[in-house]
């Protein structure tokens, strides 16, 4: 199914915005775009849904 190559791609990216995000918060002093970058990503995962269970037919034994 291709939702789960858009699965796993999304699942890439959300683990290098933490990676990032652990990073900057380690920095002593942050520029002014990384200040923004982390305001940006906290906004959007205040409103990221919560990941919902996927049920598949196609796994029933």
């Amino acid at each position: 199914m291709a939702y789960g190559h858009a699965e796993r791609a999304l699942a890439t990216i959300r683990q290098l915005e933490a990676e990032t995000r652990a990073l900057l918060l380690g920095l002593d002093h942050l520029d002014p775009e990384q200040e923004q970058w982390l305001a940006d990503t906290a906004l959007a995962d205040s409103r990221r849904p919560e990941p919902r269970a996927v049920h598949r037919a196609d796994t029933a034994a």
